[in-house]
């Protein structure tokens, strides 16, 4: 009988790549118990009863004491974070005191928003900003690069809630080519319920009119938020290709014949692009942290939206459920860029290992 073949070796580079891994998700439980920590204590700390906020000023000293004792803010604060912490160790996140829902079917519910604006958002900016930045670095000082700038200084210097207004005054209220806000218009039917992603959902139901207004809804809003990344990537990628565009090896790549789409391409944006994952990987954590203020003016129902009303009624916890999904995200984000990291440069990889052995 013939020999069979013997599966491929892990080499030790990449087994190594896996214990840092490990050990970053190891730590990363030890940053979510302090980050639970600090989120309990100060929303303890903030005066202010959530059970009268809760029940108004019609509420008898009876009715506070019954929901107090209900809800279990009765008890002394250890006790309640240790039944807080016993509870998200089974993934109990507790029970709106707004909603009355369980926080983990509200985030369940309010974060896919949230996450689809935030997506549309950062894909928009990564198709204007990095060729915006490069094309500003390969024509230094000329119009082209003035203009980009100019959009650059603009995006970061422009508030936020400003853009929202003035998108909404021009695009709905005077030319009346976008839709106010919200996800889909009255006259819509939902897709079927299945990611809560409106764009996917309708594709997978093979619902064309629910993807076109559902895409139709998420250019303004999507363009308010994404314009601040846009002008941060643009400004990032000019500075970095400015730098690797006077290294000596792109000079030799150009001496050797290579074509210019190729230089620029394949040496000097791959290796300006390290610094640029940061900002992305940044950014992205920013943008799934919830927009409060391109949610409330575009009546964009996503996970800021729900934070603020939380604040509001002092729903201690829907804040703690929604602080721990931010932390989760900022985890998952920096673990990404991270991996990037190991997997475009080997001299990060082969640091690394160094640094586990």
């Amino acid at each position: 009988m013939a020999a069979m073949p013997k599966a491929p070796r892990v080499s030790a580079q990449w087994r190594n790549v896996g214990r840092i891994v490990a050990r970053r998700l190891g730590l990363s439980v030890f940053l979510l118990i302090g980050i639970t920590t600090m989120t309990f204590v100060l929303s303890h700390v903030v005066p202010g009863d959530p059970v009268a906020t809760m029940l108004g000023d019609r509420g008898t000293p009876r009715e506070i004491a019954r929901m107090r004792s209900q809800l279990g803010l009765d008890r002394p604060l250890p006790l309640q974070y240790a039944s807080y912490l016993w509870n998200l160790a089974h993934l109990r996140l507790g029970t709106s005191i707004r909603t009355r829902r369980p926080v983990l079917k509200d985030l369940a519910d309010y974060f896919p928003a949230t996450l689809e604006l935030s997506t549309c958002a950062l894909l928009l900016s990564l198709a204007l900003g990095i060729p915006l930045g490069i094309a500003s670095a390969l024509r230094r000082d000329r119009p082209l690069d003035h203009a980009a700038r100019l959009f650059s200084l603009g995006g970061v210097s422009m508030p936020v809630f400003w853009l929202a207004l003035v998108l909404l005054a021009l695009c709905y209220g005077r030319w009346d080519i976008l839709p106010a806000g919200g996800r889909l218009s009255d006259f819509t039917l939902p897709p079927p319920h299945v990611t809560g992603l409106l764009l996917v959902d309708s594709l997978l139901a093979n619902d064309w009119v629910a993807f076109r207004d559902a895409a139709w809804h998420l250019i303004a809003p999507s363009i308010c938020l994404g314009y601040l990344t846009t002008a941060t990537l643009a400004r990032q990628v000019r500075a970095q290709m400015l730098e690797v565009l006077n290294q000596d090896y792109i000079r030799m790549a150009r001496g050797l014949g290579l074509s210019e789409p190729v230089v620029i391409l394949k040496y000097a944006l791959k290796n300006a692009m390290l610094p640029v994952i940061t900002v992305i990987g940044l950014s992205y954590g920013s943008l799934l942290s919830g927009a409060v203020l391109t949610e409330t003016i575009f009546s964009w129902p996503g996970i800021g939206r729900y934070a603020v009303g939380s604040s509001i009624s002092l729903d201690f916890p829907a804040l703690m459920g929604v602080t721990l999904l931010i932390a989760v995200l900022y985890g998952v984000v920096n673990l990404c860029v991270d991996l990037l990291y190991l997997v475009l440069d080997p001299r990060i990889r082969d640091g690394a290992a160094r640094e586990i052995e």
